[in-house]
């Protein structure tokens, strides 16, 4: 991980659903006169999650790695 104080890009890969729910919302923000971009609505994800206790996180992330790992065999 990088020095907190810098800056910087980092280039991440999402699944095709999550790209699509980025999509989505966005559009569903356009919608409401709302302009976001998708690297807006990722940052403010973070946000919300630096709200959130290690122990909320934990929880949330196990469902969320349940619900992705439910469609795979």
């Amino acid at each position: 991980l990088r020095n907190k104080s810098e800056g910087g890009r980092e280039k991440i890969s999402l699944r095709k659903r999550d790209y699509g729910a980025l999509v989505a919302v966005e559009e569903r923000l356009l919608a409401e006169g709302v302009g976001a971009r998708k690297r807006d609505l990722v940052r403010l994800g973070l946000q919300l999650l630096k709200e959130k206790t290690d122990g909320e996180i934990v929880i949330l992330l196990g469902k969320f790695l349940r619900k992705s790992a439910g469609g795979k065999k």
